[in-house]
Parts: structure tokens; C-alpha cells; sequence
């Protein structure tokens, strides 16, 4: 049988304690990612801190409009309203489009957040009515919400000029 030398065990132990902290510390920061933060609730169905998707239907569509424009604006799924918001702001003048594609490339590549940060360009370029129309868009995939959205175009307008507002005094 062979004997480990005192320096062997020594190196062993100090490695062995290594991978231990090593391993707790990657737990801890795993455990920390996966807390749930106001705006990962947005992004998993919550359309404010103060309302559940159940509680926004309802409301009156007045008060919905702002708030489902708001989830868009914040989201970074699968955006199902890719293409129709692509082609509202096709001609419009804005800048760094992405290629039209197919749906489901579209759908994955363009998100709704991006999708937003387009209509509020065209709406400070002064393209109103396209960054309406692909405001809309995001919601295609939510029937009641995309209805609400098109029964108040209005609203919409209201919502972009309160975001341009914004960003201009950030």
C-alpha cells in the first residue's frame, strides 16, 4: 500500500476546500438570479405591481390601454406581433429596422421591448400614425387586450407622447 507524503495531503485538502467555496458560492449566485424582481414579475404575466392580468381585464378599456402598453414596453419574450408591427413601421423613416422574415424568426429576433423602442422613434420623427398602429401590434397574441388597444387608438397616441416626453427630459 503507498503512503500520500504530508505535502500531498496537504494540497489535496487545500483543493478539496477550494471546490466546496467554489461550488457554495455558484449556489448563492444562482439562488440570487432567480429572485423574483418587480420587472421580472412584468415579464412573467403582471402588468404592474398593484394589478394581476385577471384584475387589468377588468377594468375599462381606458384604463387598460397604459397599462398593457406598458407590459410591451417592458417584455422580452416571444413577440407575436413582429410582423405586423414591422410593416406598420415599414416607410415610416425610422432607422435600423430589422429584415422582414419569417414569423417565427421575426418573432424571436425583433421582442416587444425593441418592437416599443421603434414605435417611440417613429413617433418622435413624427411618423404618429405607423407607431400607433405598430404600438397595437403588441398585443395580437392577448385578443382582448389587442381589441382594447384598437378600439382606442387615442389612448395609444397619448401613451406615445407621454413616452417621448419622458425620454426627452431623461
Amino acid at each position: 500500500m503507498r503512503h500520500l507524503s504530508l505535502r500531498a495531503v496537504l494540497v489535496i485538502l487545500v483543493v478539496g476546500v477550494f471546490l466546496v467555496r467554489n461550488h457554495a458560492q455558484t449556489n448563492e449566485t444562482v439562488h440570487q438570479a432567480q429572485k423574483v424582481t418587480p420587472q421580472r414579475q412584468i415579464t412573467a404575466g403582471q402588468y404592474s405591481q398593484n394589478f394581476s392580468l385577471k384584475q387589468v381585464y377588468e377594468m375599462p378599456c381606458d384604463r387598460q390601454v397604459p397599462l398593457h402598453l406598458r407590459w410591451c414596453a417592458l417584455d422580452h419574450g416571444y413577440n407575436e406581433g413582429a410582423k405586423c408591427g414591422l410593416q406598420a413601421l415599414t416607410g415610416s423613416g425610422v432607422n435600423g429596422l430589422p429584415a422582414d422574415a419569417e414569423e417565427q424568426i421575426l418573432g424571436n429576433t425583433w421582442d416587444r421591448k425593441d418592437m416599443m423602442r421603434a414605435t417611440t422613434t417613429a413617433w418622435n420623427s413624427g411618423a404618429r400614425d405607423a407607431a400607433a398602429n405598430a404600438a397595437v401590434c403588441c398585443q395580437i397574441h392577448n385578443p382582448p387586450a389587442h381589441a382594447c388597444l384598437q378600439s382606442r387608438p387615442d389612448l395609444v397616441k397619448l401613451w406615445l407622447a407621454r413616452q417621448s416626453s419622458t425620454i426627452e427630459t431623461k
